[in-house]
């Protein structure tokens, strides 16, 4: 983080001339929900979204708003990921190699994220067995549970490339949440659509997330 803000031409990312901005509070309203995730909201400083004051000392106020908000921030990130805790500590059995997000990556690509909120929560775990057990931590706290969305499940088919039709197109654009046509694409007919580079993007992008190569996965990750 030191080296973000040492850079003068580098802009600031959570407040402005009238206190936090609505990055800033986006960001400080996502990592306030950590409780429902199974870390506490509590740990991660944040300033008072209200307490800014033009008539006193308002360049160090705006100076330490967006040090406390960075700061909780790349906390977040972190435990989001799994490094609150050393897995061998709590059996010897669980040996797997955390990916721990670098903090200067985070920094610079929450920089430039149109929003800073969803990038923060992509570092939590975004499989349906997680999320099952995040409703029911919800739940047992007393709070709103969320209905569960459907999984669209897409049975074993033929490797998709660039311009091909198939029927399976129309459940990958359901499994990656993505609508029936987009910017770069043209119109679908119902029950069989083509694949285009919007579509391949994402499927990309969430098999990364999944550990699995683009090859491996065969109509879901083919590139």
């Amino acid at each position: 983080m030191v080296e973000y803000y040492s850079n003068p031409e580098q802009r600031l990312l959570w407040v402005d001339e009238n206190g936090i901005n609505a990055r800033g509070k986006t960001v400080m309203a996502e990592i306030r929900q950590a409780d429902g995730y199974g870390l506490r909201a509590a740990d991660y400083k944040l300033p008072d979204a209200d307490g800014f004051s033009a008539s006193e000392n308002p360049t160090d106020w705006l100076a330490d708003a967006e040090i406390q908000i960075s700061f909780a921030a790349l906390d977040y990130a972190h435990d989001a990921r799994g490094g609150r805790i050393e897995p061998q500590q709590i059996s010897k059995n669980l040996d797997p190699t955390l990916q721990l997000p670098n903090p200067t990556e985070v920094i610079e690509s929450i920089a430039i994220r149109s929003d800073p909120a969803a990038y923060l929560r992509s570092f939590q775990p975004d499989q349906p067995q997680f999320e099952a057990l995040r409703q029911k931590l919800i739940e047992l706290r007393g709070g709103n549970v969320e209905k569960a969305k459907e999984v669209v499940h897409i049975p074993d088919g033929p490797t998709l490339k660039l311009g091909v039709e198939d029927q399976q197109v129309a459940l990958l654009r359901q499994r990656l949440d993505m609508p029936a046509t987009d910017g770069n694409e043209k119109s679908v007919r119902p029950g069989r659509a083509r694949r285009g580079q919007a579509i391949s993007g994402r499927a990309r992008h969430a098999c990364r997330r999944h550990g699995r190569s683009r090859h491996a996965a065969g109509a879901q990750c083919a590139a």
